[in-house]
């Protein structure tokens, strides 16, 4: 099952502009669903799985990760220093778990696998 296709890109969560998803979001989610279909070669192919996730600390799956640390960082994000100390602490505990769990379970070893068939067939 696709989470995102032409059809249901993520909804902007309401009328207050500030809640808008960022422009940029949406490119590279449409960009991202439109990547097969852009006559990728067996190389290609491997090449896009490996930057997707095979490669830990290299791949998407790691750039997200690190996506979700940096916006939720009031180092990275000013929009955050306002905010209480033990809020900012909840967040950083949740934040931590969420992206530990990522780290912990992306499925790497099966993206890698793949390539590695797709390598051995041509």
């Amino acid at each position: 099952m696709l989470l995102f296709g032409p059809d249901n890109l993520p909804q902007r969560p309401g009328p207050d502009a500030s809640l808008d998803i960022h422009d940029e979001i949406e490119q590279i989610t449409t960009r991202l669903y439109d990547l097969p279909t852009q006559g990728l070669s067996l190389d290609g192919t491997q090449a896009l799985l490996c930057s997707i996730g095979a490669d830990q600390g290299l791949d998407l799956i790691s750039a997200l990760a690190d996506l979700i640390k940096r916006v939720t960082d009031p180092d990275t994000n000013p929009s955050l220093r306002d905010l209480p100390a033990d809020t900012l602490k909840a967040v950083r505990e949740h934040i931590d778990t969420v992206t530990d769990d990522i780290d912990a379970y992306a499925s790497r070893q099966y993206v890698a696998h793949a390539v590695g068939l797709i390598e051995n067939s041509h």
